[in-house]
């Protein structure tokens, strides 16, 4: 069809994902590869990221198609994308070695034995070892951890945290500081304690607390009550209320009240209840005192304060019959016995006189303190009434 070598070029262009594509269809007679030109041309694409492909696309013996398929390096943009990505696995890497080093440290400064306890009463003395990495005194199965030692803060002081556990599963910090002993003062009889070790230096902390040291004491009896309280009353009973004290490691069984209305105390309740309500037909005005004891199975607490019930005061009662002490010409001396005065001071009397002779009835002749009153001006064979 073409005299000579002759040469059609059709350039397309193909967008693939992030590759743009060049194709160059060339129609020739004879072997491409043969063609000095296209040897340089692929040596200059070499040098330039390219890949060429070569495949055919018809043809007989006498000619042959052959297509040129030339995949061009990324442009900038994609360039820079790419390395984007590698940056960001590359750091990725780091973090996931840096993740690593930290927990291998935190590893190595778990404690590996229980803190030692001294006992001393109520309070105890806590004593632990330095963990190996800080120590540097390492076994031979962690002597390949020794070059985390460097990697630790050098300015930084190690912290150690002493967590303790009571018998009723409550956890509180009871120690904090660099020192590698510590006292815990103020335990409850009765009370297991467990106490455990976590060390910390900067931003690494022990992956576990070290094993634990128990420490335990013996029951007492109870703690002694509260000074119990009147929650309700009236003239004829009294409720009485208290809380339950500190049982001491053993739980506590029974409780005993006991009342005084004088010098000595009985017993007007015992039982589980914390409340008891007493009916009795208390005097007026009187003094009443409560107090309450507690038991376990070790014993008896000692009694609580008492506690005061004094009965409101009622009016005092009616006196008994006035006597005539001095009877005389027109006068007369009454005097009579002072009543109970049901909690409250007398503060004065009023004595009635009545005249039947005039009908008037009772007329009030005398209000005062005394207990005795003289009438004068009274009449001969006349009949005198006095309450």
């Amino acid at each position: 069809m073409f005299a000579g070598v002759a040469e059609l070029t059709i350039v397309c262009i193909l967008t693939l994902s992030y590759n743009i594509v060049f194709a160059i269809v060339s129609q020739c007679r004879g072997d491409m590869a043969s063609d000095p030109s296209d040897a340089r041309d692929t040596r200059s694409d070499q040098q330039h990221g390219a890949q060429n492909v070569t495949f055919v696309l018809g043809g007989g013996n006498r000619s042959r198609q052959v297509a040129k398929i030339k995949i061009v390096n990324l442009n900038a943009q994609q360039a820079e994308h790419i390395k984007a990505e590698q940056l960001r696995h590359k750091d990725n890497v780091l973090k996931m070695q840096a993740e690593q080093k930290k927990k291998e440290i935190c590893e190595q400064l778990s404690i590996k034995e229980a803190p030692e306890v001294t006992a001393g009463g109520y309070s105890v003395k806590l004593n632990w070892k330095q963990p190996e990495i800080i120590s540097c005194q390492y076994s031979e199965k962690l002597k390949s951890a020794e070059h985390l030692h460097n990697l630790l803060p050098k300015h930084t002081k190690i912290t150690y945290t002493i967590k303790m556990t009571a018998k009723d599963k409550s956890t509180d910090v009871v120690y904090s500081g660099s020192e590698n002993f510590c006292s815990v003062n103020d335990l409850k009889p009765g009370g297991n304690y467990s106490f455990c070790v976590i060390p910390s230096i900067g931003e690494f902390t022990a992956s576990a607390p070290s094993p634990e040291a128990k420490y335990s004491l013996p029951a007492e009896i109870p703690s002694t009550p509260p000074m119990p309280k009147i929650v309700a009353k009236s003239k004829s009973s009294v409720t009485i209320r208290w809380n339950a004290p500190s049982d001491n490691g053993a739980l506590i069984i029974e409780y005993s009240l006991e009342w005084s209305m004088d010098a000595d105390y009985k017993q007007v309740y015992c039982g589980k209840e914390k409340q008891h309500k007493m009916v009795y037909k208390f005097t007026p005005g009187s003094l009443t005192k409560f107090r309450v004891k507690a038991r376990n199975e070790i014993g008896w607490s000692q009694f609580s304060e008492s506690v005061t019930y004094t009965c409101a005061a009622a009016a005092p009662e009616a006196p008994p019959t006035p006597e005539c002490v001095d009877i005389r010409v027109c006068h007369a001396t009454i005097r009579w016995s002072s009543p109970d005065d049901n909690g409250a001071p007398i503060t004065s009397y009023k004595l009635e006189m009545d005249d039947v002779d005039t009908g008037y009835g009772f007329r009030v002749i005398y209000q005062g303190e005394q207990a005795c009153y003289s009438c004068s001006e009274l009449h001969r064979k006349s009949i005198y009434k006095f309450r």
